[in-house]
């Protein structure tokens, strides 16, 4: 149950199940495949996971709190293939949210698939990596870029 008295769908669980086995399956190929993958059967529900807020697997578990920033950071999520997703995630060091209606101007726009954006989030992949693997593209404070992997180093 929620704290608003809500009960989470049984379908948040099975996302929550699928997203273990694929992030686990990754940790063991990525150790002896040089290009493993996520599957791509799993990538919806890691995506329903990142934008909700109440079960294990979700931003806010994913998120590790730091000090509070004088202002927000704003990071576009762009993200077309092979399941698009457009949001921002706005980190103010101490907190963090998901709105799934990008606002206003970003600091730093990050371009890339659906599995890097999912292995970011979950810390498997640091931004400096995936943008030296040629796998992210970024626009905006390159500082600002990298600092994204020590607020979402995983659970």
């Amino acid at each position: 149950m929620l704290p608003s008295g809500e009960f989470v769908p049984a379908g948040n669980f099975v996302d929550l199940r699928f997203k273990e086995v694929i992030l686990h399956e990754w940790d063991i190929r990525s150790a002896i495949e040089e290009k493993a993958g996520l599957s791509a059967s799993g990538l919806a529900s890691m995506i329903i996971l990142i934008q909700e807020s109440f079960a294990s697997g979700s931003l806010r578990w994913a998120f590790w709190a730091g000090s509070a920033l004088d202002r927000p950071v704003r990071y576009r999520i762009e993200v077309k293939t092979p399941l698009p997703v457009t949001a921002d995630i706005v980190v103010e060091g101490d907190k963090v949210r998901y709105e799934e209606t990008p606002q206003g101007t970003a600091d730093v726009t990050f371009r890339c698939h659906t599995h890097v954006f999912a292995l970011l989030m979950y810390g498997r992949m640091s931004v400096a990596d995936a943008i030296a693997a040629g796998h992210l593209a970024i626009n905006g404070d390159a500082d600002l870029a990298t600092k994204f992997s020590q607020w979402f180093k995983g659970i």
